[in-house]
């Protein structure tokens, strides 16, 4: 812990405006990346990874057996956490989700890996001519491919979660619209659309089987993540 504490000293008093952490199992090193231009830094024995492109981390995703990392900027890329080599770049690819779409700019705003790590989940923003489409896109994580886009969302996805069975997904946009989908189907379970009036994001249970939101009364819910159930509530 003492390394990371100074590894994220050093990257404050470099004027970096945001770190994101991802754990690896067992808790025996850490994966941190800068937002501006410092790249992707494993910490422990690990060797120090340097971007192709000077593009802003925005999200880390690891499998559960910590061999696979998978990164999310402009792009996705994957990586092997061995031996730092790049597995797979979507930049490189003719069928990106952007060309695909007809357009030129997509923006990585969260990711997630099942449990079974057999399944990506990248939510995405691309451009519009006027504004931008917020989807979700469900990979094969073996095949490097999209197996389907999930559409529920008209605001950036800040948070993606899923339960231990790799069946249901949870996702957050920033206007607080909380959706639960069926991973197998594509299918929203729930939507959660009066949470508009949440105080702040969505906690997860240590478990991640349950979440916790506050709304601006202070009303404190929890719901089950599988099918959206009210667990408890308290007024704060």
């Amino acid at each position: 812990m003492k390394s990371i504490k100074l590894f994220v000293g050093g990257l404050l008093s470099l004027g970096v405006i945001g770190i994101a952490i991802a754990l690896m199992v067992g808790g025996t090193s850490a994966i941190v990346a800068g937002i501006n231009q410092l790249g992707l830094q494993f910490l422990g024995d690990q060797s120090l990874l340097c971007m192709s492109r000077r593009q802003r981390l925005n999200a880390l995703a690891v499998t559960a057996d910590g061999k696979t990392l998978v990164t999310g900027s402009k792009a996705i890329r994957i990586w092997d956490v061995a031996t730092g080599q790049k597995q797979y770049d979507s930049t490189v690819l003719p069928n990106t989700i952007s060309q695909a779409a007809g357009l030129n700019l997509l923006t990585v705003e969260a990711l997630a890996i099942t449990p079974d790590q057999r399944l990506l989940v990248s939510a995405v923003a691309i451009a519009g001519a006027v504004d931008y489409r917020h989807e979700i896109q469900i990979w094969d994580l073996g095949r490097r491919e999209v197996l389907r886009t999930l559409k529920g969302h008209g605001d950036r996805v800040a948070l993606l979660a899923i339960t231990p069975d790799s069946r249901t997904l949870v996702s957050q946009d920033d206007s607080g619209v909380i959706n639960i989908w069926d991973l197998a189907t594509g299918q929203v379970k729930q939507t959660l659309s009066d949470q508009k009036r949440l105080r702040s994001g969505l906690v997860l249970s240590p478990d991640r089987t349950s979440f916790v939101t506050i709304d601006k009364a202070g009303m404190v819910t929890q719901r089950e993540i599988a099918t959206g159930k009210v667990l408890a509530s308290v007024k704060a």
